[in-house]
This record gives structure tokens, C-alpha cells and sequence, in this order.
């Protein structure tokens, strides 16, 4: 496929890099995903990464539950609706948020907003 170029979006790079820093670190999304990097790089780190004592790799797995309900109940929070009890009680219609997606969309809407702003 042949593609032109649609515009110098260049000019808007600083001012959409500092939007998109101010709205990703007041996103808790976000910061889940900050502390999920923290959780995997400690992990690597270890020599072991899953332990093979069943009794270990049991409360790993508790403590990674116990993160996701705590998770979800926020979520389910921030949206008006009661929290659960355990994660066998998330309502069948919950989608997990995507971040990304939710964040390259309101870049483009800044880049169109910018775009359409420079041009008057």
C-alpha cells in the first residue's frame, strides 16, 4: 500500500508527551501496570523464579488472587457497583480495562484537537 503523509505532527510532540504524562500518572491502570513491572523485574531477579515448594508457589498464587480481587473490587468501586468477595463472583459481563487502548485514543483526540487548532 502507498501512504502519504497526512502532516507535520512533529510541533505537537511535546504537548502530547506532556498531556499523556499527566493523564497516565493519575491513571491507576497505570499505576497497576508500574507495579506489575516492579513485581516481574523482582521475580527476575530471584535465581528461582517459580518456586517449586508447593507450599510456597500456593501462597504465591493466593497473594497474586488476593492483587486481582483487590484490583477489580477498585474498579467495580470507581464505577458505582458493589465489590466481591472472591474472584468466583466477578459478574460474567466485567471486561478488564485496557489502558493502552483507552490512552492512544485520547492521544489521537489531542494530535486531531492540536491539528485542527494549528490550521485556523
Amino acid at each position: 500500500a502507498t501512504y502519504e503523509n497526512a502532516g507535520d505532527v512533529q510541533k505537537f510532540d511535546p504537548v502530547l508527551l506532556a498531556d499523556h504524562n499527566k493523564r497516565i500518572a493519575s491513571n491507576p491502570e497505570f499505576q497497576y501496570i508500574e507495579q506489575d513491572i516492579a513485581h516481574y523485574k523482582a521475580l527476575k531477579d530471584r535465581k528461582n523464579i517459580v518456586s517449586l515448594n508447593y507450599a510456597q508457589r500456593e501462597k504465591e498464587n493466593k497473594d497474586d488472587d488476593a492483587t486481582r480481587l483487590m484490583r477489580i473490587n477498585e474498579r467495580l468501586k470507581a464505577d458505582g457497583k458493589k465489590p466481591i468477595k472472591s474472584l468466583d463472583d466477578v459478574p460474567k459481563d466485567y471486561q478488564e480495562p485496557d489502558p493502552y487502548l483507552d490512552e492512544t485514543v485520547k492521544i489521537a483526540l489531542d494530535l486531531a484537537q492540536q491539528m485542527q487548532g494549528s490550521s485556523k
